[in-house]
């Protein structure tokens, strides 16, 4: 009898030696899950004003997705004062990649000095926008003051190349172009003003 009782004791504590070698197993394989899990988080760049369905990829995106995208961005830009500039223009550069971050960055550099040099204020009113394969056309009016005093007021298209690595959006290439007031957001831009801010 007592044979038996040790011979279940024993049985018993094997079967929970292996009960709890499997809890741990299961446990060390959850973490080193959770670990790899963590080393791919997908951010989703959410554009700020979201109208139409779209969809998003590592690769690529639709063309609602890239319209609002550079509808949400372009702010940053177009719309400066002097006390600004600097900061809205940091803001834009998160959204440039690498390999074009000098480029931009020096052409903003140069407008941002412009800007404070003579006390510009800039506000841009977008009206109409098209998307050809990887770049958005946004096409409105510009209205400048220097200071609090009215000085032009003039059609405007600005070109923003996006490309998408990684599920983040990145701005390649962007250009602003003076526009005839006949034109239309479809018609071919003109060329860029001589002074360089487009």
């Amino acid at each position: 009898m007592k044979i038996e009782l040790w011979k279940s004791k024993i049985h018993n504590g094997q079967v929970m030696t292996y009960m709890l070698a499997a809890c741990v197993f299961g446990l060390v394989v959850a973490l080193i899950a959770n670990g790899m899990f963590r080393k791919n988080i997908i951010l989703h760049v959410v554009p700020m004003e979201i109208g139409q369905p779209y969809w998003a990829s590592s690769m690529g995106s639709s063309e609602e997705y890239r319209k609002q995208i550079a509808l949400s961005i372009l702010g940053w830009v177009s719309n400066v004062t002097p006390v600004t500039v600097d900061y809205t223009h940091k803001l834009f550069l998160q959204y440039v990649p690498p390999d074009q971050y000098g480029a931009l960055g020096e052409d903003l550099g140069v407008e941002a000095l412009y800007v404070k040099k003579n006390n510009l204020n800039r506000v841009f009113f977008p009206s109409a926008t098209r998307v050809t394969d990887d770049e958005v056309v946004i096409q409105g009016m510009e209205r400048r003051f220097v200071g609090s005093t009215a000085t032009q007021e003039e059609e405007r298209e600005y070109h923003i190349k996006l490309r998408m690595e990684g599920f983040k959006p990145w701005v390649v290439s962007m250009k602003a172009v003076h526009l005839d007031r006949t034109n239309s957001a479809d018609a071919k831009p003109g060329p860029p003003s001589p002074d360089g801010h487009g």
